[in-house]
């Protein structure tokens, strides 16, 4: 017989929560089983939709358990969850004996914090799990395991971390804050999440066969308060060790995402706004933030822009060429662009601009220091605008990029549709000081050594003016060696964990020359800005464009005091801190969250209209 199904209501509020089961009719007749355990990550409620005798062992495998360390039973009354301070509670009327009513189950745990997880489908191999360092290890879990995941919390700055280091984990997180009643709702045709006056978040999933949920408590000695309550709703694949289940496995299918705001004070409304706007996505009700980069792509056009006597730059437009305009501007200076850069940008939505710089990449003379200032590149992306005969465009602009990116920005507010900045630069001395006069050498001594050792110990006072001296020398091999040099050195300390890869374009003499003679130009004229506060103190010209804010915790090149300083000036940007990425956008966190920073700016294109 195929019974009806069970059903199971979690009710989030913000100072407790409410684990509710209840049976159908027809589960009279094929009860529904259900399985908890107990163990040192919390309890785990196994519910089924129809009755298995070997539930127990499957669900050990699963979670790689010990059977002998665990506390489990069957039941089919219903079952209350409840959070104290200081204790979980299990309380359950049993009908097989294995528990009694009164006696119920409770549990003490000091865990950092509430964790609700939802798992559909077959998982199997590591179950996720909350590490008890909440900057560094917030889930251990591989992230070939997720298909989709919606993580809901109570607003606070502590939680805001928290949801990006779920999101972090998987292109297909979407996380959102509430102070309403949220009412999660699974069914044997249906999942869904409510609010309190009846919109539905996220809905219309069928076809699972288990519903996994972990419950641990939250430590009130801990970053986060106990009325603050989280949740995930995770849907796994098919799993790749399917001996591990006696039973077989349906695929599951992503279904409706839910926007995260911009503000989290905002994001009641830009829900509700979420939900009355289908017209965005006509074949689906709720519009999906992508995290993961899109495939490659090739031009459609390219070119060469002569912008003085003496420079011409190179350009391409790949993607839509009717879309919403979006210009890359690369770091460095001096990086130039690589295809790769495409892949930010949903290529059905966006026309995508890149161009090289003066002296970069395929642009001519290659590493002139001539006529090659942070004004001068200001004008070429002008020139570069009207010649394309775009009227205003959106920025995107990582490392150096984002200086130029705001330096643009602020010259020309009137012809930018929104902003995304990513490893902040403001080209402010103690940020050049740090990086090139021995700060980050605390952090990297083994990448340091080699760029200290080319210079003298009696130039060592200075090493921009010693390496300047160096670059600009009149013997090329000495030129190589210095670029060579400093090229590695920050190739090095880009990734929180070094990337043999990225080091090794510190080989490639001609992308080197490049990139440290231009870069060592501007940090020597400290980028040609009239003061060093010059970027911050003309915020006010950008205010109000629609801008994502993108840093890596542990940014060593570009050290996140430059990100909080823009953010303090700057608080209407969405600001989002990645807790385990240093300074690379091909880092998976800040990769997800520029992603997503260009999805967010899409959506509110689509939403304002042309």
């Amino acid at each position: 017989m195929d019974p009806e199904g069970c059903q199971i209501e979690l009710r989030l509020l913000p100072g407790r929560l409410v684990l509710q089961k209840s049976l159908s009719p027809l589960l009279i007749v094929s009860p529904a089983v259900g399985t908890a355990i107990c163990h040192p990550n919390g309890i785990s409620l196994q519910v089924y939709p129809e009755e298995q005798d070997d539930v127990f062992p499957i669900l050990a495998a699963m979670l790689r358990i010990d059977p002998a360390s665990v506390d489990y039973f069957r039941c089919s009354e219903p079952i209350t969850a409840g959070f104290t301070p200081d204790n979980l509670h299990l309380f359950l009327s049993i009908a097989d004996g294995l528990r009694t009513a009164d006696e119920g189950i409770t549990v003490t745990a000091d865990y950092q914090r509430m964790e609700v997880a939802f798992a559909l489908g077959g998982i199997v191999g590591k179950t996720a799990s909350l590490g008890t360092d909440i900057p560094n290890n917030i889930m251990e879990i591989d992230d070939s395991e997720f298909v989709y995941a919606v993580v809901v919390g109570i607003a606070s700055e502590d939680f805001r971390r928290i949801i990006r280091h779920f999101r972090h984990l998987s292109p297909f997180v979407e996380a959102f804050v509430t102070d309403e009643e949220v009412t999660f709702t699974f069914g044997p045709e249906e999942i869904a999440l409510r609010t309190e006056n009846g919109n539905c978040i996220i809905g219309g999933i069928n076809g699972y066969h288990r519903v996994n949920i972990r419950l641990s408590l939250l430590n009130p000695d801990s970053l986060l308060e106990a009325s603050e309550l989280s949740a995930s709703v995770w849907m796994f694949k098919s799993p790749d060790s399917p001996d591990l289940l006696s039973f077989p496995v349906q695929q599951l299918e992503r279904k409706n995402l839910v926007l995260r705001a911009q503000n989290l004070d905002q994001l009641k409304s830009e829900s509700e706004q979420q939900l009355s706007a289908s017209s965005m996505e006509p074949k689906n009700e709720f519009p999906e933030l992508n995290r993961n980069l899109y495939p490659d792509i090739e031009p459609y056009s390219t070119g060469f822009l002569k912008v003085s006597d003496l420079h011409t730059i190179y350009w391409e437009q790949s993607g839509n060429p009717n879309g919403h305009p979006v210009v890359f501007l690369h770091g460095g200076p001096g990086g130039g662009t690589s295809p790769s850069n495409r892949k930010f940008f949903d290529p059905e939505f966006y026309r995508i601009i890149l161009f090289d710089q003066r002296g970069a990449g395929k642009s001519t003379p290659h590493a002139c220091l001539v006529d090659n200032t942070t004004w001068d590149l200001v004008e070429d992306i002008e020139k570069l605008r009207e010649h394309l005969d775009i009227p205003e465009w959106q920025v995107f602009g990582g490392s150096w990029g984002s200086t130029l990116a705001l330096a643009y920005s602020q010259s020309h507010p009137e012809k930018v549709t929104g902003i995304v900045l990513r490893g902040i630069f403001l080209l402010r001395k103690k940020e050049i000081d740090w990086f090139y006069e021995g700060g980050a050498a605390a952090i990297f001594p083994d990448a340091w050594e080699p760029f200290r050792d080319l210079i003298p110990e009696n130039e060592r006072g200075s090493f921009i003016d010693a390496y300047w001296k160096r670059l600009n020398s009149d013997d090329l091999e000495t030129q190589y060696a210095a670029a060579r040099a400093w090229t590695k050195w920050e190739m090095m300390t880009a990734h929180l964990i070094p990337n043999e890869e990225h080091i090794k374009k510190g080989d490639d003499d001609k992308f080197s020359l490049a990139f440290a003679r231009i870069e060592n130009h501007y940090f020597v004229n400290r980028g040609f800005l009239a003061s060093d506060s010059f970027l911050l103190d003309n915020i006010e010209k950008i205010r109000h464009i629609n801008t994502i804010i993108v840093q890596g915790r542990y940014d060593v090149c570009c050290p996140m005091m430059s990100a909080w300083d823009l953010h303090k000036a700057w608080p209407e940007a969405d600001f989002n801190v990645v807790p385990d990425a240093g300074h690379s956008a091909n880092e998976l966190g800040i990769t997800a969250e520029l992603v997503a920073g260009n999805e967010k700016l899409k959506n509110i294109i689509r939403r304002n209209g042309p």
